[in-house]
């Protein structure tokens, strides 16, 4: 990446994320939710629980900053038309994503804190790298089926009320922050093919926690996910004179 390329993803990224800094409040929000969280699983589930908190905290986090963040900043700015200033200039789609990742990473980091000190303090820190790649990819998946649902959303009162539902739908209700083993299987098997649930499942797996899938399988449906959501992606994304 040339100096040139660099610079564009930050003036990308600046623009894109100062919507974040004019209104802390939502950052706020997000340390409430992760301290309610541990509080809640703590006191629930004990040292078992910390632990897939731990995994959870991080794959959550990045997976809602490119659902969410991520693909509900560029629906509003496509919709505001604002966008357009990005597509006159010579930004490529590539460094136009990069930026808007890059702006919104703040999330992410938000989230990725306790997962480090939880790590830190069970001792378990080694596993952090096999975490880190597990929330890029999850930011991945969750960015791209983002923005396959935002570039086809027209009334631009729809997009929160669209990427919030469908985050609280894959993060929520999957086995993300309880294992999936104390489901009935049937309903198990449905519920472990959703992207946030795979990665749990791999992250499970690697820190020693019983699983349904294995991690094999786990790596298969993400492998599934990504060229799924890539193709529908290209579909619909236009860029330039399209």
């Amino acid at each position: 990446m040339g100096l040139e390329s660099f610079n564009k993803i930050i003036g990308v990224a600046v623009l894109s994320s100062r919507w974040i800094f004019r209104q802390p409040l939502w950052m706020f929000q997000s340390a409430i939710v992760i301290a309610g969280l541990f509080i809640m699983l703590t006191a629930w589930g004990g040292i078992e629980a910390i632990k897939n908190l731990a995994l959870a905290f991080t794959i959550v986090g990045f997976w809602n900053d490119g659902l969410n963040i991520i693909a509900q900043t560029f629906g509003w700015s496509k919709i505001e038309k604002s966008y357009e200033m990005f597509i006159a200039s010579s930004i490529s789609i590539p460094e136009y994503y990069l930026g808007l990742t890059l702006g919104s990473l703040i999330f992410a980091i938000i989230d990725l804190i306790p997962s480090i000190i939880i790590l830190y303090w069970l001792k378990l820190l080694s596993i952090l790298p096999y975490l880190m790649i597990l929330g890029i990819v999850a930011l991945l998946i969750g960015s791209f089926l983002g923005l396959t649902i935002v570039l086809r959303i027209k009334n631009p009162t729809n997009i929160s009320a669209v990427t919030n539902p469908i985050s609280a739908l894959t993060t929520i209700l999957p086995p993300i922050y309880y294992p999936s083993i104390l489901l009935p299987k049937p309903i198990a098997y449905t519920l472990v093919v959703v992207p946030t649930a795979s990665l749990m499942e791999i992250a499970r797996n690697l820190l020693g926690i019983k699983t349904l899938l294995t991690l094999t399988q786990g790596v298969i449906v993400l492998t599934v996910w990504i060229i799924v959501v890539v193709i529908l992606l290209i579909k619909v994304i236009k860029w330039g004179l399209e």
